[in-house]
């Protein structure tokens, strides 16, 4: 279960979303700090290619897509976007973690070992270059996107469009 907190600041700070991963970094209590900077190192080592930004108010990192994220709470550090088919991957290294669907909780206490993340982050871009190659996206109805394709509708005068929003006349 993913706490809905704010992440964790300094005493005093506002909760003010971080522009970049260091000033991310900056507002986290140091022994947790210690433990996220060797987290990224690692991330960035495993995936130089992939781009290190803000996102979801927590570090992230995209390559063809959503790679991996971290972030700390006050009662835990996580490591999220890891992929069912990774955590089943590696489920006797994850042991000692808790899991849930696709995030892991570490404390600082107990970090996740570089190893183990450099191979979980190397199983993700993996994912991600074989779901972006030579495959199109598709929206929520099962149409490559940009394709705009209409079905008929019994008692309309014109088909509905399979995306996108319907003009204001054509609501109910």
């Amino acid at each position: 279960m993913m706490y809905q907190q704010e992440p964790v600041m300094e005493e005093g700070t506002k909760t003010v979303p971080a522009q970049d991963v260091d000033a991310y970094l900056a507002l986290v209590p140091e022994k947790e700090r210690a433990v996220l900077e060797a987290l990224r190192r690692t991330i960035r080592a495993a995936a130089p290619m992939a781009e290190e930004r803000i996102s979801y108010r927590m570090p992230g990192y995209l390559y063809h897509g959503p790679l991996v994220f971290f972030a700390a709470f006050r009662n835990h550090l996580g490591f999220y976007g890891v992929s069912k088919e990774v955590l089943e991957q590696f489920r006797d290294e994850l042991a000692p973690f808790r899991t849930s669907t696709t995030t892991l909780h570490f404390s600082a206490e107990q970090p996740l070992p570089a190893a183990l993340v450099e191979k979980i982050v190397k199983a993700r871009v993996a994912e991600n270059e074989a779901g972006t190659a030579g495959h199109r996206k598709k929206s929520r109805h099962g149409v490559p996107s940009g394709v705009h394709e209409t079905i008929p509708r019994a008692g309309r005068r014109s088909p509905r469009p399979l995306s996108g929003r319907l003009p204001a006349h054509d609501r109910r």
